[in-house]
């Protein structure tokens, strides 16, 4: 099983005034903390 971080998540953080600014530092963050594996993006659009 995996944590996803969903598409409009990545591009609220890309082009928006999203607080979170690093997405691959969350990635990092969650893999270490619970111990599973993050998938950034999950839809092609």
């Amino acid at each position: 099983m995996a944590i996803f971080i969903g598409t409009c998540v990545v591009t609220a953080i890309n082009t928006g005034n999203c607080p979170i600014s690093d997405v691959d530092k969350l990635k990092g963050l969650l893999e270490e903390k619970f111990g599973k594996k993050v998938v950034v993006g999950t839809h092609p659009w």
